[in-house]
């Protein structure tokens, strides 16, 4: 017997909200334990030419996007430039042994599928497939022979293996499509919830940095009491045929959350100061990992808070200060430019100062995740109406007003500082946290015209975050089910979608859209 690698162009599946069941392919059993399999895995994809990604299916009803299914199959789509939908397929190398025939290596070829959970984008260069499960549909009906001893095995020891962890996670290189096994050694989420995540989930624990990426072990779960453990900081880097882990932060040093800067990395540590917990700002030089603490004007922890923000990728520390130990009354906030000089951090300029009420000198939520793409930071804090902040820090400003009508109160629902608000069959507000009012957007049906007149019903579905788009369920007279896509932002805000796969499937239901 000798060994044969086969290298198989897979059609990725991705998705699906299903548990692991033999119903969808996702359990055991089979007749594969006669077959011996050295090893699998994916090697890449083909995404040469997308606009975007779609995880989408054939299906005559849309499924909920909170909730994890079991039936069904979700698929990864690219958007072509005619904005329609081709499946996207990824190199797929099983090695096993035995000789193994052409007509064997085909059937491979047709049958095995990947089922993430999610994909989100990280920075400008990677991909992350998240809670990933092997699977094969139509596996019952499938004739046997070796093929299916193949494919039972692989499906069944991948499972098995990641079963406790929700699924393997993948990160995807964006300029080749080369595909690497994320694994939990190198900082990858275990036991991950399965359903949609909004893309501000990856802020303070998963950003990239110049050509790598920085994981703060754990961090998509932290524990926000003071004193519970942290997670360690992983440098991922790509070689060859594998990530290269490196850490560069140890878990002793207890990080609490990282943010993305120019070069560097924001560091905020809880440490221990009189018997208490207190999160201490550090700075991480990528090139030597060298982790230094930002130098502060005042070491008062008993009033004082030092945090660290990135606005369009520069760093900033806060200083939220509270003078007596009631948590009543006014405290105030404050920006300032972080100095560099060679390897050490400290505190420079105030860029601007503000009083706020409502937000105790102890109270953190306005920094957690604090990483803004837009050149506005904000946050509330909680009244009827809330109150919303706005720093400008390239102009030295802070707003501060009551939350203008419309806006959701709930800090979550933005993305970016941007939330999506009041939906309705008519059109919808946009909510932009820089700006003063709720923006009205009616919907457009000039691009799905005809359309217009055989939906009968049109509802406001779910906020797509991650395309920054409005969901649509449309239903006509005769009761075939429709989805449509309005985006929010950008030239084509409202203007209603029909997208669909090549063959123009009606029932074709797009669940996520991931802009490229």
């Amino acid at each position: 017997m000798k060994s044969t690698s086969i290298l198989l162009a897979a059609v990725v599946c991705i998705f699906t909200f299903g548990a692991c069941n033999n119903k969808d392919g996702h359990g055991g059993g089979g007749s594969g334990s006669n077959v011996k399999v050295i090893s699998s895995n994916v090697t890449g994809g083909n995404f040469s030419g997308a606009k975007a990604l779609a995880v989408a299916s054939k299906s005559t009803s849309a499924k909920s996007i909170t909730k994890a299914g079991t039936e069904g199959e979700d698929m990864l789509y690219k958007l072509s430039e005619d904005n329609t939908f081709i499946e996207v397929t990824y190199n797929f190398r099983v090695e096993v042994e035995g000789e193994d025939s052409e007509t064997v290596s085909q059937q491979v070829q047709a049958s095995m599928r990947i089922s993430p959970n999610f994909i989100f984008a990280v920075g400008e260069k990677w991909l992350w497939l998240a809670n990933c499960f092997l699977y094969i549909p139509g596996f019952d009906q499938m004739e046997g022979g070796k093929a299916k001893d193949i494919l039972n095995k692989v499906r069944d020891d991948f499972n098995d293996k990641y079963r406790a962890a929700h699924g393997a996670h993948f990160l995807i290189r964006k300029s080749d499509g080369a595909m690497f096994n994320w694994g939990q050694d190198g900082g990858a989420p275990f036991a991950m919830p399965d359903g949609y995540n909004p893309p501000t989930m990856l802020n303070g624990w998963f950003h990239a940095v110049g050509d790598n990426l920085y994981v703060r072990e754990g961090g998509f779960n932290l524990n926000k009491e003071q004193g519970s453990p942290t997670g360690r900081v992983v440098k991922i880097s790509a070689g060859s045929n594998a990530l290269n882990y490196t850490e560069v932060v140890p878990a002793s040093e207890n990080v609490s959350r990282i943010v993305p800067g120019d070069g560097v990395i924001g560091v905020i540590k809880i440490e221990q100061v009189n018997g208490k917990y207190y999160p201490i700002p550090f700075i991480l030089f990528p090139n030597s990992s060298k982790l230094v603490q930002l130098t502060t004007k005042e070491q008062d922890p008993e009033h004082t808070r030092w945090s660290i923000i990135s606005v369009e990728n520069s760093l900033y520390a806060v200083r939220n200060y509270q003078r007596g130990d009631s948590g009543e009354g006014s405290n105030t906030i404050g920006l300032y430019k972080i100095d560099y000089s060679g390897e050490t951090a400290s505190v420079g300029d105030r860029v601007i100062e503000t009083a706020v009420r409502g937000i105790g000198w102890d109270d953190d939520k306005f920094m957690i995740g604090a990483v803004s793409s837009k050149e506005t930071f904000s946050f509330m804090e909680d009244g009827n109406p809330a109150r919303l902040y706005t720093i400008y820090p390239l102009n030295n400003v802070v707003a501060q007003r009551d939350l203008p009508a419309h806006y959701d109160a709930n800090y979550n629902s933005y993305i970016d500082g941007v939330a999506c608000c009041g939906a309705t069959e008519q059109g919808f507000y946009v909510c932009d946290l820089s700006k003063d009012a709720a923006q009205w957007v009616a919907l457009d049906w000039s691009a799905a015209s005809e359309y217009q007149s055989q939906v009968t019903r049109l509802t406001p579905d779910h906020f797509e975050a991650a395309f920054m788009a409005l969901r649509y369920l449309g239903q006509t007279s005769d009761g075939k089910n429709l989805t449509f896509w309005a985006p929010v932002t950008g030239k084509s805000a409202g203007k209603l979608a029909l997208m669909t796969d090549p063959e123009g499937d009606p029932n074709f239901v797009i669940q996520v859209l991931l802009s490229l």
